[in-house]
């Protein structure tokens, strides 16, 4: 009976560690890892990296300065006391590494022996200065995780769930952040009876700051049409707040558009957003062009209105850069 529970345990242990290490694994996933993840890694450290000047410096110094360079920038990424504790175990490596090469000397003469001399202490305690910050780091990164897996399922509440149909009038909205959130916005605004404002716009840059002007600008947005602001003045509005309230480096594409769903006209701002499609039923295509500068960026600009009109049939194509700068698994 031991025998047999003993073996049961064993092949209970063997298949929970097998769903372990292949559960959800594939090559593309491996591939990805492999090619993307370290090329991503490397370009984040790198890119405070001055190689350029580097490639002047001689050939004995350059190597040299490029590991110090590389040294400071993962420094620098890490907190104070970390910082410290990562500096203990580089220098703990390095004099690890020295007493590995042993010099010995006889009657024969001197001898230079490789891991004649070992430093495992020294490279112990490098290693376990490694574990702990990786550890550390790891824990880091789990609670923001965490964190933003909340800031997702907030983010996409504010992005309408459900199609919106009146007077055959069809309108569907999707989003994929790059990251686990986005600067990204898009909502549908009922204005009274006939009247639907669609808008889709892309807050400069990505991830969490993206996310939370993204928020601003929604809830920017609505509290001017809740106070009946249309059109180009309520673009204006908007924007005279935006100015005051992002930072100086920031800026906001944004398409703001109010379709009469019995009569088919649009009337739209297009605020230096991507031009949206129009693709007849005849197989024509229209762009809906920019018309104005974007938001944030000056305090009295000019917010000019367009108009076209929505055939039976006509489809109306809004996106964001994130489609036109995708890439594929080639690069391509």
């Amino acid at each position: 009976f031991s025998v047999r529970h003993c073996k049961n345990n064993t092949l209970t242990l063997y298949w929970n560690l097998k769903d372990l290490f292949t559960q959800g694994v594939s090559k593309e996933a491996v591939r990805d890892m492999v090619r993307r993840d370290v090329r991503d890694t490397f370009r984040y450290f790198a890119r405070d990296v001055d190689f350029e000047a580097l490639r002047r410096l001689p050939w004995y110094k350059r190597y040299f300065a490029t590991a110090w360079k590389f040294f400071l920038v993962l420094a620098y990424r890490l907190s104070p006391p970390r910082r410290i504790a990562f500096a203990i175990a580089m220098f703990a490596l390095l004099f690890g590494w020295g007493p590995l090469i042993g010099v010995n000397s006889d009657e024969n003469g001197t001898h230079i022996s490789l891991f004649g001399n070992p430093g495992g202490a020294y490279w112990l305690l490098s290693v376990l200065i490694f574990v702990s910050l990786l550890f550390m780091e790891l824990k880091d990164k789990l609670d923001l995780k965490s964190d933003l897996e909340i800031a997702r399922e907030i983010q996409f509440g504010l992005i309408p769930s459900k199609p919106f149909e009146q007077d055959q009038i069809s309108i569907h909205c999707s989003m994929r952040p790059a990251n686990t959130v986005g600067g990204d916005y898009c909502d549908i605004v009922h204005l009274d009876e006939h009247q639907v404002a669609v808008v889709l716009g892309d807050v400069a840059g990505k991830g969490m700051p993206a996310a939370l002007l993204m928020a601003l600008l929604q809830g920017s947005l609505r509290t001017l049409v809740t106070a009946g602001l249309r059109g180009s003045e309520l673009m204006t509005k908007l924007n005279q707040y935006l100015c005051t309230s992002i930072p100086s480096n920031s800026l906001i594409t944004l398409f703001y558009g109010e379709l009469n769903t019995v009569t088919g006209v649009l009337r739209f701002v297009n605020a230096g957003h991507n031009a949206p499609f129009v693709i007849r039923t005849q197989g024509v295509l229209e762009r809906l062009h920019s018309n104005s500068i974007v938001l944030g960026v000056l305090e009295k600009p000019v917010f000019l209105e367009s108009e076209t009109t929505m055939g039976p049939g006509d489809q109306l194509l809004l996106f964001t850069d994130g489609i036109t700068e995708a890439f594929n698994l080639a690069l391509e």
